[in-house]
């Protein structure tokens, strides 16, 4: 029986109850996210933007809670957004820091799936920057457990940049994750790349992230996008950050 059948038939009785990753040495170890039924988790996201002129700065506390344990072997999650800033390095664009803001029409309370594996699924939001919180959550964990140096295709990585191009556009994307160091508490490299066809942009992503095996979590995530190539001596980037 694969992990994700003998999930699905425990449910909410054993889902926060799976015993902890071996550490082992040279023991492969799991990967996947261990939520239980009705828990809690908060995430800060920050998105930097710059383009040589200015760096604009927003930063979205959400509250994510496990609703339900599918029969899919997926988690229904409730996002809640607590507190939302905004900072510019120029003084005459508006400069707030993070506060209770809530009612804002891109950042109400909603609802989508995240699967054992880490995908996200179904992420809310009209455009990317409603979206972005959501997304770095996702990230293509193996089925089978796997030791430190494993390395495996990411698709959830290149999606996450898919939303910054015109949907109307032929993209190509593909993204890797691999396993840089660590064991209770992993260090995780992330590569992808989103292009146009025929000598068009394309968008480069690298970054890391930290995972705990021991609660099955998220703890960190960082990501740095740059359009290449670019027209301008000032070329934009984009910094993403998702800490616990």
């Amino acid at each position: 029986m694969n992990r994700r059948a003998f999930l699905s038939g425990l449910g909410a009785t054993l889902a926060g109850c799976l015993p902890k990753a071996s550490l082992q040495p040279g023991t492969p170890q799991r990967l996947g996210w261990r939520l239980g039924l009705g828990q809690v988790f908060d995430y800060t996201t920050t998105i930097r933007r710059t383009d040589g002129l200015r760096a604009l700065e927003q930063q979205v506390r959400w509250r994510y809670q496990v609703r339900e344990l599918l029969p899919s072997g997926q988690y229904l999650l409730q996002a809640t957004p607590l507190a939302v800033g905004i900072a510019s390095s120029r003084s005459e664009d508006a400069t707030r820091p993070l506060e209770r803001a809530l009612g804002a029409r891109h950042q109400a309370t909603t609802t989508f799936r995240l699967d054992l594996d880490g995908r996200v699924l179904d992420a809310p939001g009209d455009d990317f920057s409603a979206r972005i919180p959501h997304l770095l959550l996702g990230m293509k964990l193996p089925s089978s457990p796997v030791l430190p140096g494993a390395s495996w295709s990411d698709p959830a990585l290149a999606a996450l940049l898919a939303p910054v191009f015109p949907t109307h556009m032929s993209l190509t994307s593909e993204g890797t994750t691999s396993w840089q160091a660590g064991r209770q508490v992993v260090e995780l490299r992330h590569d992808a790349r989103a292009s146009l066809p025929e000598g068009g942009p394309a968008l480069l992503a690298t970054g890391s992230s930290r995972w705990d095996t021991n609660q099955g979590h998220l703890l960190e995530r960082r990501l740095h996008l740059e359009l290449v190539p670019s027209d301008t001596n000032q070329p934009g980037t984009l910094e993403l950050l998702l800490a616990s």
